[in-house]
């Protein structure tokens, strides 16, 4: 199959014009995007006009798709110049997960004059950051601009060809839902219920047939594998309106592979804690390890430091400890899990910095909703053992679930969360 640039004419002609670009403007060059879902799921491209269609041509105008000749990874700074309702004459494709790249340009538009460039990635647009934005959120940031438009871009062919084929590629992200879709918000078979914990990959944040929705994939929280079959999730912001009480309704998050021991880390009544972890400490000494904890003495500032995890013991909430991260990783480069004593509120606070715990809670006369509800954990938790009182059986139970999460990926927070401005 031809590739994109295999598919259109070159440039020809004299230079491009670069309206108001600063002479002595220093750009620091950033890395290309050149990733691509691992699903070719079509996605609608955006057509940029600033009343009902951005980037049309405007009438009588030729569109081109030529690459430029310019050098790959150069990064420029070009100012539009829009007066009046002239649209700006350009089309994307791509959203967060790929970036969003110039598809398309119409000859003497706004954009083309001032030097932009099919397959060129927006960087920046209107002093806007455009590396973590969403199809639908950078279309309607191009909408009714007027006056100096300052834009970033990265001349990026190998990312712009490595899109999925097709004029309408949008996103590929992961996400992860922190609430129910109410009843009340399912109007179409299409239309997917979500739960607390669920995992999807978003692959149109800007749906031809489903306004204020985004298409979505579910995906296997164990193996990372997304369904071919896809379906519609409430836009974050349409779920804001109608959950007006939640800040936070969907979580972006990374797929991650660990083949080395994550900590291990049991919740549960303290006296079975410690009596489940001296036990696995000592029965299986060639697969757990315990790590050197330390006292906070006085007014510490171990909460700021990187290099520490910073705990509540559970036996005693009044006394806090820390760790050294290096003292987790030593564990598992020696292919030993860490076992951890932490509180239920260290768990989100141990995966912020990067360590992703095994959590199993240890059930006595409680089940596991009104567990997960106590320790409010939700989805954090991967595992349950209803305890015996049989030490060495117990230990079995635990060990069981430590090497059943141990094969699973890790979903991990993503850099750069969803917001009003990128979403």
């Amino acid at each position: 199959m031809r590739s994109r640039r295999e598919a259109v004419a070159k440039l020809g002609g004299a230079s491009p014009k670069q309206a108001g670009s600063p002479s002595s403007r220093s750009l620091t060059k950033r890395p290309l995007s050149s990733s691509r879902s691992s699903l070719s799921t079509a996605s609608s491209s955006s057509s940029i006009s600033d009343s009902t269609s951005i980037a049309s041509p405007p009438p009588g105008r030729a569109e081109t798709r030529s690459l430029s000749t310019a050098a790959e990874g150069e990064v420029r700074h070009v100012v539009a110049v829009k007066e009046g309702a002239a649209p700006l004459g350009l089309r994307i494709c791509g959203g967060r997960g790929h970036g969003v790249f110039i598809d398309s340009l119409a000859e003497g538009s706004v954009a083309a004059a001032c030097g932009l460039k099919v397959g060129d990635q927006l960087l920046e647009f209107a002093d806007r950051d455009f590396s973590a934005i969403t199809h639908h959120a950078a279309g309607h940031a191009m909408l009714g601009l007027k006056g100096d438009i300052n834009i970033t871009v990265q001349y990026n062919p190998t990312g712009y060809d490595s899109l999925p084929k097709g004029r309408d590629t949008q996103d590929s992200f992961y996400i992860r839902a922190h609430t129910s879709r109410p009843s009340e918000a399912k109007k179409s078979i299409q239309d997917i219920s979500t739960s607390p914990g669920d995992i999807f990959l978003v692959t149109e944040t800007a749906p031809r047939s489903h306004d204020d929705s985004w298409r979505a994939h579910p995906v296997a929280m164990a193996t990372g594998v997304a369904k071919d079959k896809s379906g519609f999730i409430l836009s974050r912001r349409r779920a804001l309106e109608f959950l007006r009480n939640v800040s936070v309704v969907y979580e972006p998050v990374t797929l991650l592979k660990r083949e080395e021991p994550r900590p291990v880390v049991m919740l549960g009544p303290p006296q079975a804690v410690f009596t489940l972890r001296t036990q696995l400490l000592k029965e299986f000494d060639k697969i757990f390890s315990a790590c050197p904890v330390y006292d906070v003495i006085g007014q510490s500032s171990m909460a700021d430091r990187e290099d520490v995890l910073l705990l509540t013991n559970i036996h005693d909430s009044s006394r806090q400890t820390y760790v050294y991260k290096t003292s987790v990783d030593q564990a598992a480069e020696k292919g030993l899990h860490c076992l951890l004593d932490v509180s239920p509120g260290d768990v989100p606070t141990m995966i912020a910095k990067g360590q992703h715990p095994i959590v199993v809670l240890l059930l006595k006369n409680k089940s596991v909703v009104i567990a997960k509800e106590e320790y409010g954990l939700s989805w954090l938790h991967t595992g349950n053992v209803t305890l015996q009182n049989v030490a060495r059986r117990d230990c079995q139970a635990v060990l069981r679930i430590v090497q059943e999460q141990q094969k699973n990926v890790v979903w991990a927070p993503h850099d750069v969360p969803l917001t009003s401005t990128n979403s």
